[in-house]
């Protein structure tokens, strides 16, 4: 699956655009708009984007789970090869995932307070008024799809194409980080 990324300055063409793409089958789930004027997206009936594409929970809570497992590892392991504590597979399993969810909770909760890193750069257009779409599509109908945005609304600016999946170590300068 892959994203488009559509930017506009009018309501009328997000409208527009939206009317199109429920027409090719592709259904809310897969659009979302982002801007700072949300109460003319709720009276117009245009599906705006959630929490989870606007802020990076989903990516904080993956690199916490990913501490969490390691954390509970590098514990866990040496303690059972010495000798020290003797845990069942079962019980290191549940440890391992006590500690997973613990880490993706704390992760989560730094995530939310930070805006997610694939919109950083569209972070001036949306706060200049300007509609942020974002379309979920299929790589087979990735090319039809954007030309068909492209021939038939002029006013919306093609601004790129991206996964819809989120790395937990790619930072805000897309490249992939692990410290």
């Amino acid at each position: 699956m892959k994203r488009l990324y559509f930017a506009t300055s009018t309501l009328s063409c997000v409208n527009d655009v939206m009317t199109d793409l429920h027409q090719q089958g592709l259904s809310d789930w897969r659009l979302h708009t982002l801007t700072s004027n949300e109460a003319g997206l709720y009276t117009h009936h245009i599906h705006s984007a959630n929490v989870l594409y606007k802020s990076d929970v989903v990516r904080y809570l993956e690199r916490g789970a990913i501490v969490g497992l390691t954390a509970a590892l590098f514990t866990l392991i040496p303690l059972n090869l010495s000798g020290v504590l003797e845990v069942s597979l079962l019980g290191t399993v549940g440890i391992c995932a006590f500690f997973m969810l613990i880490g993706g909770w704390i992760g989560g909760i730094g995530g939310i307070s930070k805006e997610n890193y694939k919109l950083k750069r569209f972070h001036n257009r949306i706060e200049k008024g300007q509609y942020l779409m974002m379309i979920d599509v299929p790589k087979h109908d990735l090319n039809s799809i954007k030309q068909m945005i492209i021939a038939g609304h002029p006013a919306a600016q093609f601004l790129g194409v991206d996964s819809t999946l989120t790395n937990p170590f790619v930072e805000e300068d897309g490249r992939f980080h692990l410290a």
